[in-house]
């Protein structure tokens, strides 16, 4: 861990957390005596946006009726499990408030005393469409989206005319006699032209000095590797310097043809490669949204890095044309004036209220965290009671509980540490009590955001799907340097960028001068380059907790947890068990800790079961859960143990209402459709809810529970 400000040893948050789940056991009627009482149960809920929402809300009716959920310590969700996850949270927050006795606030309506027409759970069915409520449209959508690109592309814009308009001012693109000796009696050239010679030549100059020192060993050992890195990363710095001054020295030609054969049309031309680059991002974005052998492979690789150059290309052109024009205007003030609004506008934004994560946090939070008049009414209105309720006022100690801990991940891909600069970030916690990770540090939740974060942010964060140099269990296209850059240039991201309460000194001093992230600080070195994107610098991006963990098991295996019962409906339609293996892989190697299955998830597998017609039709697998033994070591001072983790895995099996198969029968991808689809209506609510309970009142049956 390196970080400078001093973190709670994780032995000591475990126990205040313990102290919590202990005072809401009282409040909720659990009075679990002795060797029951010691042993801590959880939930985890798998991300997989409002399909993975659906599904648990019936998990969660499953395990009421069973009696299982009162007996709940821990919750733990990531990504779309927190929006049903907030969900639980807020109305047994508001129950507790209003004096009600515990009960679940998704109780299925054939229970005693459960309303029928203005219950939460109708309120969810028939909000599933929560991205256009009453009032917005897709207009609407787009609206947000199109002014945060125009924005984001100004203020960058307006950078490179400025810095352009200054390399004018100083002749910078004008010819001169050259600087290098010997050199004198060439053709004058620009300084970017003599510059991009000189990085060539040092290239050329370094790889025959390299040449000549593996002639003899030089000192010792360790020397002459440092040597050959040091090398290395100088001639990887040399070619991209000579690209850069190259490109730059290339803009007054393409200026000059640009004049001499399209006169009067120079914007026009000027702005075709940077069009073709955004509809070059555009096609590369919703390519990478499938999720197919389409969007892999070299081709792929080819068609990103021709996308960015031709957006680079584009941008640096129009930049060119403008500073000149402004060079060459009367009215030069008037230039100055708007570019500095421009570039003022970039500094005093607040991304984090700005971006389109705002709006998702909004739209989420008005449809799993309502006021009690909307559920009253069965009807949309502005979440304000969500809209300023601090997530470490809803899960206290004088709340129900179970202890909310929503995962999201911080975006590491510079780190220092290897471990973490592979798997591009680190589990980030969220809670009552404490925020972050291993990466830096656990700290007091008051220390995050002035200690005034949200529930309804902190479920934004976890669900942050789409994010610059962050991907699901940290592999996937957008780690790609040149996609990055092409989503941080529009600012298409959901991340959101907080003070790190883990640095001290000059750093904290920096990020406390400007609270308000913007694009020049954190978003330009950070955000637009990708740089700096490490655990000890003085913001830190955060970003989908499933671009660590889309289980959300990380955190309840960190913490020893005796039973954990897992709703997972991430996206599988091939059983790949990606997200399955991810977490088994890195709790094995960050805590020693082995989960073994029976029959290693067989069936779980879609086509374990082809008996019947429907079976062969459809797929189905041999059963929709499975049991399996978690091998705890020994650590500190406890003992190894065992623990049983029970899984819910949303598939197809024999035995369930006709409305799920009719719903399959309609929608062959059912129940793997895209989490691209955030538009449920209430049907298809329905089918992924009434999946959940049966499956889950199947496993309780089935085995005994609790």
């Amino acid at each position: 861990m390196t970080n400078e400000q001093s973190a709670t040893h994780f032995a000591q948050v475990q126990q205040d957390e313990l102290n919590v789940i202990n005072s809401q056991r009282l409040n909720r009627g659990d009075n679990r005596q002795g060797d029951e009482a010691r042993k801590i149960t959880g939930i985890a809920i798998s991300g997989g946006g409002i399909r993975s929402a659906s599904f648990a809300l019936g998990v969660l009716q499953g395990l009421n009726k069973y009696n299982v959920l009162r007996q709940v310590d821990y919750l733990s969700t990531v990504s779309g499990g927190g929006y049903i996850g907030s969900s639980l949270t807020w109305f047994n927050y508001l129950n507790k408030r209003n004096g009600s006795p515990w009960s679940c606030p998704f109780a299925s309506e054939n229970d005693p005393g459960q309303g029928a027409a203005h219950s939460p759970l109708n309120y969810l069915r028939q909000h599933g469409n929560y991205l256009l409520p009453d009032g917005l449209s897709s207009l609407s959508l787009l609206g947000v989206l199109l002014r945060n690109m125009t924005l984001a592309a100004s203020v960058y814009l307006a950078v490179i005319v400025s810095l352009f308009f200054l390399c004018f001012k100083l002749q910078l693109f004008q010819p001169m006699p050259w600087m290098l000796p010997y050199l004198s009696h060439w053709q004058p050239a620009s300084l970017f032209t003599q510059a991009a010679l000189s990085m060539a030549l040092l290239f050329g100059v370094t790889s025959f000095m390299y040449a000549w020192m593996t002639w003899r060993k030089l000192g010792t050992e360790e020397r002459g590797y440092r040597g050959r890195f040091w090398f290395q990363r100088a001639q990887g710095k040399f070619i991209f310097l000579a690209l850069a001054f190259g490109l730059l020295a290339l803009l007054p030609a393409i200026d000059y043809f640009i004049n001499a054969k399209l006169h009067g049309m120079e914007y026009m031309s000027t702005s075709v490669p940077a069009l073709l680059g955004v509809i070059g991002s555009i096609f590369e974005f919703f390519q990478q949204k499938k999720g197919t052998e389409a969007g892999k492979g070299p081709m792929t690789e080819i068609r990103i890095l021709v996308t960015a150059l031709l957006l680079i290309v584009g941008i640096l052109s129009i930049g060119y044309q403008i500073a000149q024009d402004w060079q060459q205007s009367e009215t030069q003030w008037l230039y100055g004036v708007v570019i500095c609004g421009v570039v003022l506008s970039g500094w005093f934004v607040n991304l984090n209220l700005f971006g389109i994560g705002r709006m998702d946090r909004d739209r989420l939070m008005e449809a799993f965290m309502p006021n009690p008049a909307a559920v009253g009414n069965n009807h949309w209105e502005l979440a304000t009671q969500a809209d300023v309720a601090f997530f470490s006022d809803v899960s206290g100690p004088d709340q129900w509980g179970p202890y909310h801990i929503i995962n999201a991940n911080t975006v590491l891909v510079d780190s220092n540490n290897p471990k973490y600069r592979g798997r591009a970030g680190d589990n980030f916690i969220m809670s009552h009590l404490y925020c972050g990770g291993d990466a830096i540090g656990f700290h007091p939740m008051s220390t995050l955001s002035g200690g005034e974060m949200t529930l309804a942010t902190a479920v934004s964060i976890s669900g942050a799907a789409l994010n610059p140099n962050a991907a699901n269990s940290g592999q996937g296209a957008t780690r790609n340097r040149l996609v990055a850059f092409l989503l941080a240039f529009w600012n298409i991201r959901l991340g959101f960028w907080v003070q790190n309460p883990a640095v001290t000194g000059w750093r904290k001093i920096l990020s406390d001068m400007n609270t308000r992230p913007n694009f020049f600080y954190p978003g330009f070195f950070q955000g637009l380059l990708g740089r700096d994107l490490r655990e000890n610098v003085g913001y830190l991006e955060l970003s989908d907790g499933g671009h660590f963990d889309n289980t959300g098991l990380y955190e309840l295996i960190r913490r020893r947890v005796d039973t954990i019962y897992f709703s997972s409906a991430g996206a599988d339609p091939n059983f790949t068990l990606d997200d399955i293996g991810s977490v088994l892989v890195r709790i094995n190697v960050d805590f020693g800790v082995t989960v073994s299955f029976n029959d290693e998830l067989e069936g779980l597998m879609p086509g374990s079961d082809g008996e019947s017609i429907y079976a062969k039709r459809f797929g189905f697998s041999r059963m929709g859960f499975d049991k399996g033994t978690i091998h705890y070591p020994a650590h500190g001072n406890e003992p190894a143990k065992q623990g049983t983790l029970y899984i819910v895995r949303a598939t197809l099996v024999n035995d369930l209402p006709a409305q799920i198969y009719s719903y399959r029968a309609q929608h062959e991808e059912f129940p793997n459709q895209s989490t691209n689809d955030q538009f449920f209506d209430e049907t298809q609510v329905e089918a992924y809810r009434e999946l959940g309970f049966r499956l889950t009142a199947r496993m309780c049956n089935a085995l005994s529970l609790p």
